[in-house]
């Protein structure tokens, strides 16, 4: 190195980048959640917002009869709207994405594994999701919450 590369940013930062990985290596969950934060910049667009859900107090008052062992949820978003029935069984779910056209389903887990459901020509879809929180996904389009059953 010569005093000329001393005056130059990008050499020094080169320079700083080097020492401080060589000494403080940035841990890799770091790493791995400053790319998934990349990844989420069109959630706000995707990320669908919750209409109805029959576990809520108001919700019950407007059903006429009401199977307490399932769960109904919608969402919506600026491109489609996500109906969801949650079994009492814990682990079936059954739901409709319109309008159809849409071909599978994602429903993540939060241990991070996804099960695929696909969608029939009228956009159901039913799936067996093991126990614990989950969220649903058409990639691109919609995404819901975490839903705890």
């Amino acid at each position: 190195m010569n005093d000329s590369d001393v005056n130059d940013d990008l050499v020094l930062t080169d320079l700083v980048g080097a020492m401080l990985d060589a000494t403080e290596r940035v841990p890799d969950d770091a790493v791995a959640a400053a790319y998934a934060a990349i990844e989420m910049d069109g959630l706000q667009e995707e990320l669908a917002a919750l209409v109805f859900d029959s576990a809520a107090e108001d919700a019950l008052v407007a059903m006429r009869s009401l199977d307490l062992e399932s769960r109904l949820l919608s969402f919506v978003n600026d491109y489609l709207t996500l109906d969801v029935e949650l079994h009492g069984d814990g682990t079936t779910i059954v739901g409709q994405v319109t309008p159809a056209g849409v071909q599978r389903l994602d429903i993540e887990r939060f241990d991070g594994s996804a099960i695929t459901a696909e969608l029939d020509d009228f956009g159901r879809f039913r799936a067996t999701v093991p126990h614990g929180p989950i969220r649903l996904r058409v990639v691109g389009q919609l995404v819901t919450p975490w839903i705890t059953r």
